[in-house]
């Protein structure tokens, strides 16, 4: 498991590559809570295209990072990639809350990131 985490004007873009489990979860949280103390931060993208296995941990992991961002008024966005990914996002609700979209670039258009850089 991989993943990267950058900044795109007011968005914090998540990209995570194989599994999101309990143990990659906990490493991840720490990481996107200090982010998203930079006040600036507004919008969120979680690109899970090449995501190949997420548990509950990883589930709560989305939710939790949603409320934050909804507290700030700002809009969730989910990158799907395989349709294993998407059964899981949708039996579990998270795609009842967070936005979808199909790329990277669509989920910039989105939340309104111009500079895709």
């Amino acid at each position: 498991m991989s993943f990267n985490v950058e900044q795109k004007e007011n968005t914090m873009v998540v990209s995570i590559t194989g599994e999101l489990d309990d143990h990659v979860a906990k490493g991840l949280r720490e990481k996107l809570d200090f982010f998203l103390l930079r006040k600036e931060i507004i919008n969120l993208v979680f690109d899970l295209s090449e995501l190949t296995f997420m548990d509950s941990a990883g589930i709560g992991l989305l939710i939790g990072r949603y409320k934050q961002v909804k507290e700030r008024g700002g809009k969730s966005v989910v990158v799907i990639g395989t349709s294993h990914s998407k059964r899981i996002l949708k039996m579990s609700g998270v795609l009842n809350i967070f936005l979808e979209a199909q790329s990277i670039t669509d989920a910039f258009e989105i939340v309104g990131v111009t500079s895709l850089a």
